[in-house]
């Protein structure tokens, strides 16, 4: 795996999951490349996702309040349909995973402050 992740410039290289029958065996990986182009191409992630979905285009930079605690965006996935929008929690520090219509709402909530 050290190979892989040196010669395609990963920062970090996991494996997700293994598949393995009496004929074949399927392998999928993840790995995260550092550097201004993943942080662009992040960046302009969030606001194409942000415009299909109907939410501020700087929807990384936003805080939000749900159930009574404050959350910092900074990420989107867009192939978690369910929770694709990923917060910090602002008091502990951990990632949770939100829906769209649950930050929606927050951010009106927060609009109507």
């Amino acid at each position: 795996m050290d190979e892989i992740r040196i010669k395609y410039g990963f920062e970090e290289l996991v494996v997700d999951s293994v598949k393995a029958d009496n004929i074949s065996m399927t392998t999928k990986l993840s790995g995260r490349v550092s550097g201004v182009h993943t942080e662009n191409f992040e960046q302009n992630m969030a606001v194409l996702f942000a415009d299909y979905n109907g939410l501020p285009p700087d929807l990384l930079k936003q805080e939000f309040i749900s159930n009574g605690k404050g959350y910092a965006i900074i990420r989107v996935k867009p192939r978690n349909p369910k929770y694709p929008i990923m917060a910090r929690g602002l008091l502990d520090n951990l990632v949770y995973k939100f829906s769209v219509n649950q930050v929606k709402e927050a951010l009106e909530r927060k609009k109507k402050v």
